[in-house]
Formats: C-alpha cells, structure tokens, sequence
C-alpha cells in the first residue's frame, strides 16, 4: 500500500524516468495490484504511453468488474491518452462511419471484446491474419449519454 501511494506522489511530482514508471506498473500488474483510484488511474495513464502495459491494465479493470465505479467516459479518455491507434478507440463525436486496426494480439482481442461489452465498439473482425478492423459505434448508446455529457 505504502509503495503504491509513494508511487503516485512521484508520479505526480513527475520525478520518475518512463522506464521506472513501466517497471513499477508491470510489478504492479503481475502481483494484481490496480486498486487505484479514478484519479490514480488519470495520473497513471496521463504519465505513460505503453500500448501493451495500458491495455493490461484496462483489460485487468474489466476482469475486477470495477467499472461499476468507472465510467465510458473514464475509459474513453484514458484511451484518448495513448498512441495511435489505441488513441482513436473511441465513438465518432460526429456520427461518421470509422474504422480502427490494431495488432491482433490476445490482449487488443480481450480489449476490443471489453470495449464492445461497454457500448464503445459496434464491430470486429480479423483481417489478414495479423490485424483485427474494428468498427466503432457512430452514436453514443442511449443507456451512456447521460454518463458522457
């Protein structure tokens, strides 16, 4: 507990290299320790671009069913926080047809698959073998506008 709240506080002071604030999360990852808080994960996912480490532990917030206490607009804009094409998972504000490829990976597939129970996602598919297309809703769903506005 001790470790997890030094590492916030330095996160937040910004005094931590890319590759400790990578070491500490992945440590946190594999030992299961991602009981953060809303604004932990904010500071968290604003502080670091890992593609890989940031769908783990999305994908990790999903299997702890804790988004009862975070919501689509917390997941869309952590996603928003990250490198292309994670970055563009997200329903067009115009109502635009958008397509997305990511790596086919057993992580992008349970993300992908997360984000499609949640609204976010209209449909996907595997193309060549190596990419997955993923076609992302033109409206927000009825049951999540209220949360998103």
């Amino acid at each position: 507990e001790f470790l997890k709240e030094y590492f916030i506080f330095n996160l937040k002071d910004r005094t931590l290299s890319k590759s400790t604030i990578e070491q500490t999360l992945n440590l946190f990852l594999e030992n299961n320790i991602t009981d953060f808080s809303i604004e932990e994960y904010d500071c968290i996912f604003d502080n670091f671009s890992n593609t890989e480490l940031f769908v783990g532990l999305v994908n990790n917030l999903f299997k702890d069913k804790k988004l009862n206490e975070i919501s689509i607009k917390n997941i869309t804009y952590w996603l928003g926080t990250q490198n292309k094409p994670i970055s563009e998972l997200t329903i067009d504000e115009n109502g635009k047809n958008k397509s997305v490829e990511i790596e086919n990976t057993p992580q992008n597939v349970e993300l992908v698959n997360n984000l499609d129970n949640i609204g976010i996602v209209s449909t996907f598919y595997e193309k060549e073998g190596s990419i997955i297309k993923v076609n992302m809703r033109r409206k927000v769903p009825k049951e999540l506008k209220t949360e998103l506005l």
